[in-house]
C-alpha cells in the first residue's frame, strides 16, 4: 500500500479548470495506493486518474442494484450526505476487480464519472468534492485499488476503513446474497439446490434465497 500527499488550489463550484485539478497516478497492478488531498482556501476538489479499460467487463456503483455488464461511453454518480457514497469499481467477468475508487469525503456533495477515452484506451476518471460556497474544503483521503480480489471483497474493506459504526443487523446481512432464480428460474431441484448452496457459501454469500417464480 502507498500513501501520496497532493495539495490542489482554489476552485469554486462545481468545475474548475485544469491548472486547479490535481492528477494521481494509480497503482501498479496488485496494488493499492492511498492519497490524501488538500486544497489552498477552496470549497472544491478536482481529482483526475486515468485507468486502462483491459480486462474491463463489468461496473458497479452504490446507485445500481447490481453490476453493470452495458458498455457505456461514459458513467456518473453524484452522491450527498443523505444518499449514495463515492465510489465505483471496475471488474472482469470473473469478479475479480481490476480498479477500484472511493473516497471519504461522504458528508459533502460529490460527483464521481468515467469516460471513455478509446484514442488512449483508458477510462478518464474525475472526482469532484464540493462543501458550497463559504466552505473551506477539510483534508479527505482517496483510496485506489488494483489488487485481484474479489470486487465485493475490495468494497467491504473500503466501507469497512471508514470507521462508520454498523446498523444492527444479523452478521450475514453484509454478505452477498445468491438467488437461484437467475440462475435456473423454476427448473429447480433437490439435488441442484444444495450443490449450489454449498458453491455459493465457499464462495462468501451469506444467504441463499430459493426463488422457483
Amino acid at each position: 500500500m502507498k500513501l501520496a500527499f497532493c495539495v490542489i488550489g482554489i476552485g469554486v463550484g462545481w468545475l474548475a479548470s485544469d491548472a486547479l485539478a490535481v492528477a494521481l497516478s494509480i497503482p501498479e497492478f496488485g496494488m493499492r495506493s492511498v492519497h490524501e488531498v488538500r486544497t489552498v482556501v477552496s470549497d472544491h476538489a478536482e481529482v483526475r486518474m486515468e485507468v486502462p479499460f483491459v480486462d474491463i467487463q463489468e461496473v458497479w456503483t452504490p446507485d445500481r442494484s447490481g453490476p453493470d455488464q452495458t458498455r457505456k461511453w461514459k458513467i456518473a454518480i453524484e452522491t450527498a450526505p443523505q444518499t449514495d457514497m463515492p465510489y465505483l469499481t471496475f471488474f472482469n467477468a470473473a469478479g475479480q476487480n481490476v480498479f477500484s475508487v472511493g473516497s471519504r469525503s461522504l458528508e459533502f456533495d460529490n460527483r464521481l464519472s468515467a469516460k471513455l477515452n478509446q484514442e488512449k484506451g483508458v477510462f478518464e476518471v474525475t472526482l469532484e468534492v464540493a462543501t458550497g460556497k463559504g466552505r473551506e474544503l477539510p483534508p479527505f483521503i482517496v483510496t485506489l485499488d488494483r489488487r485481484p480480489l474479489p470486487w465485493t471483497r475490495i468494497l467491504r474493506e473500503w466501507r469497512d476503513g471508514l470507521g462508520y459504526p454498523r446498523c444492527h443487523a444479523p452478521e450475514d446481512a453484509w454478505k452477498p446474497v445468491y438467488c437461484s432464480w437467475y440462475a435456473v428460474h423454476a427448473a429447480v431441484s433437490q439435488d441442484w439446490a444444495e450443490r449450489a448452496a454449498a458453491v455459493a457459501a465457499d464462495l462468501g454469500f451469506g444467504t441463499f434465497i430459493l426463488d422457483d417464480g
